[in-house]
């Protein structure tokens, strides 16, 4: 439960920290100040990534609840509609979790995202919010997952590292965010 409500809060803090930078850049007349100091990945060629990491189930019914995760995706910067400093993409990830009856089952979450990028202090941090699929190889009882394709959605924050190298912490839900959710702490390469 107490990971329940720190998930949530995670969300709408989020949610808060897009709504409110597209408050303080419509102040500014749709264009940060310090843009041209910090432009976006995306415009500098820097399309692909790569992330590896780890995932922890939501679910108190799977006894192995952690899994790693690898994953591919493609940003685009986005057009002046979107605001400035966004991005959007394609992602695909590969979690593998193991069932209570010892079956390793696949989950690949393929999204489709909108990131939108700000600063804070010197760094370079931002805010992604996806929906897409989540494709699941076998039924996973523990986590109300049926074997197949269902909806899922994503959201999470990030922080650029270096121009290249980030880390970021995501939600990956479904239908059932209590029961089919996974927290995922990721780093991701940009190339």
């Amino acid at each position: 439960m107490e990971r329940k409500r720190w998930l949530l809060g995670a969300l709408i803090a989020g949610l808060a920290l897009m709504l409110f930078g597209n408050a303080a850049l419509a102040q500014t007349g749709g264009t940060a100040p310090t843009e041209n100091w910090f432009p976006i990945p995306e415009d500098q060629g820097l399309n692909y990534t790569i992330t590896m990491g780890a995932a922890i189930a939501v679910s108190s019914n799977i006894n192995n609840s952690t899994s790693a995760t690898v994953g591919v995706a493609w940003y685009g910067a986005g057009s002046e509609n979107l605001g400035t400093m966004s991005a959007l993409g394609l992602s695909g990830d590969w979690i593998a979790f193991q069932r209570n009856d010892g079956k390793d089952v696949q989950i690949v979450p393929v999204m489709f995202n909108y990131r939108r990028y700000g600063l804070i202090s010197n760094y370079r941090v931002f805010v992604n919010l996806g929906v897409g699929i989540l494709a699941v190889t076998d039924s996973i009882p523990e986590m109300k997952l049926s074997n197949g394709a269902s909806f899922g959605w994503t959201g999470g924050l990030g922080i650029d590292l270096t121009n290249r190298f980030y880390g970021q912490a995501r939600f990956i839900g479904g239908e059932n965010p209590g029961d089919d959710g996974m927290v995922a702490i990721e780093f991701g390469y940009r190339f």
